[in-house]
């Protein structure tokens, strides 16, 4: 699935994304490295050494897991670490009992669907967000990572402005236009976002 497809299925219309809930509705257990160690007869010291100090996923009898470690980082890290391996889970990397082997392809998918998952830029776009502090307080990134999703989002925004210039000078419909929403899914996600969407712009206006 996509990461919008993600976010349809689990019902997510406002932000910052629950991902409690998100992992919740996708059969996914959230747990800390010391409730890993002690269900499933790990070291903590060897997790450190041999897999990751921030987090990682795994498959048991039933469920779907993704340990992170709370006491490395703060809520910001957490947070897109959590995003990061329910990411793993979702694109398929996660197939057996053991840890998946980072892969640095894995890990750049991992990250790019977990910046869909936290900050979808069809929803920024239309949320009228203007910088990465603000995007920070919206999403509960760090700044750093709030500042890349800008950049990306900045982007989007050139290619739009120059399609809707072209499609005026052809003389072809501006509404058929519209890199944010490309594809049923981003379409159907701006619309279970549209009344989160609404109320934010009417809170911004008010200030």
């Amino acid at each position: 699935m996509t990461a919008e497809e993600v976010l349809l299925r689990s019902g997510c219309c406002s932000l910052p994304t629950d991902l409690n809930k998100l992992a919740s509705l996708n059969d996914i257990k959230l747990i800390s490295y010391e409730y890993c160690a002690d269900t499933y007869d790990m070291d903590i010291d060897e997790i450190y050494r041999d897999i990751s100090h921030l987090g990682f996923s795994f498959r048991d009898e039933q469920h779907f897991i993704c340990a992170i470690n709370e006491k490395v980082c703060g809520k910001q890290r957490r947070r897109w670490t959590t995003a990061h391996e329910l990411a793993h889970v979702f694109l398929g990397h996660i197939t057996s009992e053991c840890a998946a082997p980072h892969h640095r392809q894995w890990e750049q998918e991992a990250d790019r669907y977990a910046a869909r998952l936290l900050a979808p830029l069809c929803v920024l776009h239309f949320c009228g967000v203007s910088s990465a502090e603000e995007i920070a307080r919206l999403t509960g990134l760090s700044l750093q990572a709030a500042q890349i999703r800008l950049t990306e989002l900045s982007a989007l925004r050139r290619a739009h402005s120059e399609q809707m210039r072209s499609a005026a000078r052809a003389g072809t419909d501006l509404h058929s236009v519209d890199v944010f929403l490309p594809d049923e899914s981003t379409r159907q996600l701006y619309e279970q976002f549209l009344p989160f969407i609404a109320d934010y712009i009417t809170k911004r206006l008010s200030v």
